[in-house]
């Protein structure tokens, strides 16, 4: 699987499944009757999809505005540079 900040609802959904597959294989091998242990189950996916999901959102959009606050590589801001588009610093007469 890829790393956390990576992975898609996809890939959320086959783990799930994968999660669920093993929970219902344990209850038939165990042989209870009572289904609660599957609806914890149920319920714990869809809270770690859900939790994943914002945490995706509100970190990846952290990184972006970081991304775009970040000055350039010689670091000068970009609003520092003249209007020509030179890329230079005009130097002010003395």
């Amino acid at each position: 699987m890829p790393p956390i900040l990576e992975r898609t609802l996809r890939d959320d959904l086959k783990w799930a499944v994968s999660v669920l597959v093993g929970a219902t294989a344990g209850c038939l091998l165990i042989g209870t009757d009572d289904p609660s242990l599957l609806v914890g189950f149920c319920v714990g996916c869809v809270v770690v999809i859900v939790v994943l999901q914002v945490l995706r959102r509100v970190l990846l959009s952290v990184l972006r505005d970081r991304e775009d606050q970040r000055a350039t590589p010689d670091g000068r801001s970009p609003a520092n540079d003249p209007p020509d588009g030179s890329g230079e610093q005009a130097s002010r007469p003395r």
